[in-house]
């Protein structure tokens, strides 16, 4: 669900998110539902959103509104662990894609990322993220801006945006992945980069 009131702080749209009011009990903070498995009506479809637990769930979709919401993000992703999380972007990517990694990752990140991504086609290319343009050689497009006009934020370096009296690290990144159509994309890029 997007961000409804823009004015208000980050904080506050996130503690408000994803907490429905129960119908069964009227409670205003969510339940926790143990269930692994869900209703399904006679038609084989599923009336309240959710099959298994492992797909998804009544607390899991909770906790996707309550990310999505402060970014005004449509939707988020929540996993069970940071393997599951590292692999969906690399599926996301794709092969023929080329993902950059910091080369002192948890080592079993780097071991997914030699074993089973590698071997299904994605480059990896593992750099010194301390080192800004050993990140930034690797780069095909960076574009240092606040902004891009929302979410479509590629990448940022605070640092270099907020000047010298920032209390953001030298060597933060953030990057900032839209999915959008590739002509919207375009456009943006287009936008940003002809009004700088």
């Amino acid at each position: 669900m997007p961000r409804e009131n823009k004015s208000a702080r980050p904080e506050t749209v996130a503690i408000h998110a994803g907490r429905d009011v129960d119908p069964a009990s009227g409670a205003v903070v969510p339940p926790i539902h143990v269930s692994t498995t869900f209703e399904r009506a006679s038609a084989g479809t599923y009336p309240h959103g959710h099959s298994y637990s492992r797909e998804s769930s009544p607390n899991r979709s909770s906790l996707e509104r309550c990310i999505a919401s402060p970014e005004g993000g449509a939707t988020a992703v929540a996993l069970a662990s940071g393997s599951a999380a590292v692999l969906a972007v690399c599926d996301a990517i794709g092969p023929g894609g080329h993902l950059i990694a910091t080369y002192d990752s948890y080592h079993g990140t780097l071991k997914q990322l030699d074993e089973v991504v590698q071997r299904g086609g994605l480059e990896v290319t593992l750099v010194d993220t301390t080192d800004i343009d050993a990140v930034t050689n690797q780069l095909q497009l960076i574009f240092r801006a606040t902004s891009l006009g929302g979410v479509e934020s590629l990448i940022e370096h605070r640092a270099s945006i907020e000047g010298p009296n920032t209390r953001a690290p030298d060597n933060l990144l953030r990057l900032s992945v839209g999915l959008e159509h590739a002509d919207d994309l375009i456009a943006d890029l287009d936008q940003a980069l002809t009004s700088g």
